[in-house]
C-alpha cells in the first residue's frame, strides 16, 4: 500500500487489525499471517500498526517505542544465562518493561533454594534510575500477601541497579478468568482481593497509577498479586498538575492522567473500574491501541464507555451473561470510571463495599443519582469530538428520555445529534490516515506523543489545501486540543486556518466554533478589538437559530460579559450572564452541575459590580443546585465554595466567610491532596479566624500557610514571606508581643530577597510597631509604624485594604503611647466607607473606636448604633461586638457621672 491508499484499503486494514488484536498475544502473528496470505503489502501495514500498538508505554511524553507486551529482549542487551547478580544466577529472560528487563533467577550461593524475578534497569533507560530506585523503595515499604514482595536489591558488576522480587508463576487476571470461564460472582471475588491490595497501598500513601489486568498475575494458588510499581508515587508528594505524566496504557488511563491534572487515589479507583470492566466484558473500556493521540485523548476526556451489559450483548464472553451485568454492575463501573475524580468512589473501600452489596443483593450506592449523572453528560460544551460510539448515541437517547423539554426542543437536539454523528463519523478515515502517515516516518523510535500530535496537525494543514471541507473539522480538533493544553501558540494558527476556509464550503458550525475559540485566545492576549470582532461573527451564526445552539449561547455569555465589562458597560455585562442563567434553568433544570456553573458565573458578575450581598445570595442558590445534582464534591463546586467565601468576606460576614473558606479548603485537600494551592486558603482562614477572635486557630492556619508556601512555592517566594508576616500579625492580635517581635524581626532581618516585597515589609513593620508600643519603646514603634504605613499607601489600590487596616493598627498604637488616635481614625473612617460601604462591619468598628476617642453625647449615640449594627451582623459574642459594647458602656458611665457631678462628659 502507498500513501494513495483508498478508503476501502483502510477498511481492509482495520478489519485485519481488529481480528489480530482480538487474538491472544501468542497467536497474533499466526493470525496475521493467515489473514494476509498472498497480500504482503497488507501484512506490512498491519505489522507496522501492531508495533505502534505495542509502543504505548510512555504515552504522553516518553518514546512511542516502549515495548510493554513482549517477552523477548533484543540481542546485545540480554543478560547471559548463568550470569551472577548478587547471590542470584540468571536462568532465562521472562519479560521486558518500559524501563526494565525481567529475568528468572535462582539462589546461587548454596544458602537455600529459591526462584526470584530479577528486574534490572535497561541499558537504554539510564535516565530512569531515580524512578527505578523509587519503585524498589516503595516495594520495600509494603508487605501484603497480594503484592509481589521485594526480597533483595543492589547493583550488578556493571553498576546497573536490580531488585529481586517474589517470582509469581501465573497468568494475568483477565487471561485467567477467560481461560477458566469464570462466572460473574467468581470474577468479582477475585476483583475484591485486588481492591484489598490497592486499599492497603493507599493506607501507606502509595498510588499505583497503572492498574490494569496485565499488572495483576494470578498464581497457581488462585490468588491475584499486584505487580509493577514502576510509575507509582507517594500520595503526599503529588501536587496539582504534578505526577500526571501518563506513563500508562491508554486503554485503562484516567482522564486526569491525559489532561495534566493532579493524580490522586481516585486515579487508582478509575484503574480498578477499568479493570473490572475488562473482567466483565473481556476487553478494556477503550480500544485505543490503533488510533492517533488526539483521538485517544479526546475519547478518554469526553466520551463515555459503553455499559458492560451492552458490550457483552454485542460480543458474548464465556461464563458471562449480559442480563447479570445490567443495572448494578453497569452503575458500579460507570461510577468508578467517571471523568471527574470527585464523582467517583471516594475510596477503594467504597468501591469494594458496593461490589459486596451487589453480591449480597443489597442496594448499592452507585445507582443513587446515576441517571441524573448520565443525563448531565450528554450535552458537552465542546461538541466536536473525534468518534461517536454506539454507547454515546445510546447515552444521548437516554438523556432525552429523562428530560422534560418541549417536543420541539427534543426534536432539534435529535436532529443536531444525527448531524454531528454523521460529520464525526466522516472524520474517522481521515484520522486513521493521519495516524498512518505519522507512523510512516523513517525513524519513529524517539518520537514522543506530542511530536506525533504536531506531525498529525501539520498533515491536516496540508490536507486542507486538497480537501478543505474534510480537513476543517480535523484542524479545529487539533486546535482545540492545543487550546485545552493552554498552548495558544500552537492552537491559534490551526484555528485561524479553519476560519480562513469559511468560503470553501466548510460547515458554518465548524467556522463559528473556531471563531469563538480564537476570540477567547485574543481576549487572553489583551486584544479585545480582535476578540470582539470574532465574537460578533460566531454569535451572528448562533443567534440565527437559538433552538439549535442553546449550549453555545449559554457558555458564550462568559466571554460576552468580559468584553462588555472591558468596554465599561457593567450593566449589560451583568445582564448577559443573567440571561445565560435563565437559559441554563430552561435547558438543564435546577438540579444539574452545568446550571450550577452558570450560577457561579452570575455570582462572580455581581462581585465585579461590587454587589457582594447579591453575589453571596446567588452563591447560595448555586450551592442548592450542586446539592440537588449530587455534585458538592466536584472541582466546579470547589470553585463555587471558594468564591462564596470571598463574597461573604467582602460583604462583612466574617463568620460565614470563615465557615465557607474552611469547607472549601477541606474539599480541595480531599480532591487534590496537599499542594501550594492550600497556601492561600490558609492565609485567608488565618485572617478570618483572628478577626473572629479564635487566635489559637489563626496562628495554626498562618503557620500552616507559611509551611506549605515554603514547601511548594519556595522559601524565597513572596507568598512564603507573606505567611511568615501573617504569623507575626496574628500573634500580635493575640497580644503576644514577644512572639510577634521575634517573628517580625526574623523576617525583616532575613537576606531573603522576597522580604523586599513592599506588602510583606510593611505588614511586618506594623506588627512589630504594635509589639514595641506594648513594651513602651516609643521611638522604635513610631519608626516602624510610619515606614510601614508609607509603603502601604504607596501601594495604591492594590494595597488599599492593607493600608486601612494599618491605619486602625496605627490608632491602636497611638492609644498605647497615650496619643490622640482621632486623626488616623477619621482618615480610616472616610476611606473605609468609600472602599466598602456605609453599613459594613469595618465601618462600624471604626465608628465605635472614634466614639471612644472623642467622647461626648454624640459619641455615645454613635457607639449605641455601632453595637446594634455589629450585634446583627457579627453576633453578640464576636470580639468586635464585645469591644463596641465596652465602649458604649464606658461612655454611658461617663454620661451618668457627668449628670451626677454637673461636669461635661469627657
Amino acid at each position: 500500500m502507498t500513501h494513495d491508499d483508498t478508503d476501502d484499503d483502510w477498511m481492509r486494514v482495520e478489519q485485519v487489525l481488529d481480528a489480530v488484536l482480538d487474538a491472544p498475544p501468542h497467536a497474533q502473528q499466526r493470525t496475521l499471517e493467515s489473514l494476509t496470505d498472498g497480500e504482503p503489502a497488507l501484512r506490512q501495514r498491519v505489522q507496522s500498526l501492531l508495533k505502534a500498538h505495542q509502543s504505548s508505554g510512555d504515552f504522553m511524553r516518553g518514546p512511542v517505542s516502549a515495548d510493554d507486551a513482549g517477552t523477548s529482549i533484543p540481542a546485545g542487551q540480554a543478560v547471559a544465562v548463568g550470569t551472577r547478580i548478587g547471590p542470584w544466577s540468571i536462568l532465562r529472560p521472562i519479560g521486558r518493561g518500559g524501563m526494565g528487563e525481567v529475568y528468572l533467577a535462582e539462589r546461587a550461593d548454596a544458602q537455600y533454594q529459591q526462584h526470584v524475578a530479577i528486574k534490572m534497569l535497561a541499558p537504554s533507560a539510564e535516565g530512569q534510575i531515580a524512578r527505578f530506585l523509587r519503585e524498589r523503595q516503595l516495594l520495600a515499604d509494603l508487605d501484603h500477601p497480594g503484592l509481589a514482595r521485594l526480597l533483595d536489591g543492589g547493583v550488578d558488576d556493571t553498576d546497573r541497579p536490580y531488585m529481586a522480587m517474589e517470582y509469581v508463576e501465573g497468568v494475568d487476571l483477565l487471561e485467567y478468568c477467560n481461560a477458566h470461564a469464570l462466572g460473574v460472582t467468581e470474577r468479582l471475588q477475585l476483583f475484591l482481593q485486588v481492591c484489598d491490595v490497592v486499599a492497603y497501598a493507599h493506607q501507606h500513601l502509595v498510588i499505583h497509577r497503572d492498574i490494569k489486568p496485565a499488572n495483576i498475575l494470578v498464581g497457581t494458588d488462585g490468588r491475584p498479586k499486584l505487580l509493577d510499581f514502576g510509575i507509582a508515587t507517594l500520595a503526599q508528594e503529588v501536587t496539582d498538575g504534578a505526577a500526571t505524566q501518563a506513563l500508562v496504557t491508554p486503554n485503562y488511563a484516567a482522564p486526569e492522567q491525559l489532561s495534566g491534572r493532579g493524580v490522586t487515589t481516585a486515579t487508582d479507583v478509575h484503574g480498578l473500574g477499568a479493570t473490572l470492566y475488562a473482567l466483565l466484558t473481556g476487553a478494556p473500556p477503550w480500544q485505543l491501541d490503533t488510533v492517533s493521540l488526539p483521538v485517544a485523548i479526546d475519547r478518554v476526556l469526553n466520551a463515555e464507555a459503553t455499559p458492560p451489559s451492552a458490550t457483552v450483548a454485542d460480543k458474548p464472553v464465556p461464563g458471562i451473561k449480559a442480563q447479570l451485568l445490567r443495572g448494578d454492575l453497569d452503575a458500579i463501573c460507570a461510577k468508578a470510571m467517571r471523568k471527574d475524580p470527585a464523582q467517583r468512589y471516594q475510596t477503594v473501600t467504597g468501591l469494594a463495599n458496593d461490589i459486596r452489596r451487589h453480591i449480597a443483593h443489597e442496594p448499592i450506592t452507585a445507582r443513587a443519582g446515576s441517571k441524573r449523572y448520565a443525563a448531565g453528560r450528554y450535552v458537552r460544551r465542546h461538541r466536536w469530538g473525534v468518534a461517536v460510539t454506539a454507547g454515546v448515541v445510546a447515552l444521548l437517547i437516554a438523556g432525552l428520555s429523562v428530560t422534560t423539554w418541549l417536543g420541539t426542543k427534543a426534536a432539534n437536539e435529535r436532529d443536531r445529534a444525527r448531524r454531528d454523528a454523521d460529520r464525526l463519523a466522516s472524520m474517522r478515515t481521515s484520522v486513521l490516515q493521519l495516524f498512518r502517515a505519522a507512523t510512516d516516518v523513517d525513524d519513529r523510535s524517539e518520537m514522543t506523543a506530542l511530536e506525533m500530535l504536531a506531525l498529525s496537525a501539520e498533515q491536516a494543514q496540508e490536507q486542507a489545501r486538497r480537501d478543505p471541507v474534510a480537513a476543517a473539522p480535523l484542524l479545529h480538533m487539533f486546535g482545540q486540543i492545543y487550546y485545552r493544553m493552554d498552548d495558544g501558540v500552537n492552537a491559534a494558527p490551526l484555528l485561524e486556518q479553519v476560519v480562513a476556509l469559511a468560503d470553501t464550503g466548510v460547515h458554518p458550525d465548524v467556522i463559528a466554533e473556531a471563531q469563538y475559540d480564537l476570540a477567547n485566545l485574543a481576549y487572553a492576549k489583551g486584544d479585545t478589538d480582535r476578540a470582539s470582532e470574532l465574537f460578533a461573527l460566531c454569535m451572528a451564526h448562533w443567534t440565527s437559530d437559538p433552538g439549535r445552539f442553546q449550549t453555545e449561547l449559554i457558555w458564550s455569555s462568559t466571554l460576552e460579559s468580559k468584553l462588555l465589562r472591558k468596554a465599561g458597560d457593567t450593566e449589560r455585562a451583568l445582564a448577559a450572564v443573567e440571561q445565560a442563567s435563565t437559559r441554563a434553568l430552561d435547558h438543564w433544570g435546577n438540579a444539574h452541575p452545568e446550571t450550577g456553573i452558570v450560577f457561579n458565573n452570575l455570582a462572580v458578575a455581581h462581585f465585579y459590580n461590587a454587589d457582594y450581598q447579591q453575589a453571596s445570595a446567588v452563591s447560595a442558590e448555586a450551592w442548592e443546585i450542586w446539592q440537588a445534582a449530587d455534585s458538592t464534591r466536584s472541582p466546579d463546586a470547589l470553585a463555587a465554595l471558594s468564591n462564596w467565601g470571598v463574597f461573604a468576606q467582602r460583604n462583612g460576614n466574617s463568620i460565614e466567610a470563615e465557615r465557607l473558606t474552611r469547607q472549601a479548603l477541606d474539599l480541595r485537600e480531599q480532591l487534590y491532596g496537599q499542594s501550594g494551592a492550600l497556601v492561600y486558603g490558609n492565609l485567608t482562614l488565618a485572617y478570618l479566624a483572628s478577626f473572629n477572635g479564635d487566635h489559637e486557630a489563626a496562628i495554626g492556619y498562618a503557620k500552616r500557610a507559611a509551611e506549605y508556601a515554603d514547601r511548594y512555592l519556595g522559601a524565597d517566594s513572596a507568598t512564603a514571606m507573606k505567611g511568615h508576616c501573617l504569623v507575626a500579625t496574628v500573634h500580635q492580635n493575640a497580644d503576644n508581643s514577644v512572639a510577634t517581635e521575634a517573628t517580625a524581626r526574623a523576617v525583616l532581618e532575613s537576606d531573603n530577597p522576597a522580604t523586599q516585597d513592599a506588602e510583606n515589609i510593611a505588614n511586618c513593620r506594623i506588627a512589630l510597631a504594635r509589639a514595641l508600643a506594648q513594651q513602651g519603646a516609643r521611638a522604635d514603634a513610631d519608626a516602624h509604624l510610619e515606614s510601614g504605613l508609607e509603603a502601604l499607601k504607596d501601594g495604591g489600590k492594590r494595597l488599599a485594604r492593607d493600608y486601612l487596616q494599618g491605619l486602625e493598627y496605627g490608632a491602636e498604637i497611638d492609644r498605647l503611647l497615650q496619643r490622640d488616635p482621632t486623626p488616623r481614625l477619621r482618615v480610616a473612617l472616610e476611606q473605609t466607607s468609600e472602599l466598602y460601604k456605609i453599613g459594613h462591619p469595618r465601618v462600624w468598628i471604626i465608628r465605635a473606636e472614634l466614639a471612644a476617642a472623642e467622647g461626648g453625647d454624640d459619641a455615645h449615640q454613635m457607639a449605641q448604633a455601632a453595637v446594634a449594627a455589629l450585634q446583627q451582623q457579627l453576633g453578640a459574642d464576636h470580639p468586635a461586638t464585645v469591644r463596641a459594647v465596652e465602649i458604649n458602656q464606658r461612655l454611658a458611665d461617663d454620661r451618668s457621672a457627668s449628670a451626677r457631678t454637673g461636669t461635661p462628659a469627657p
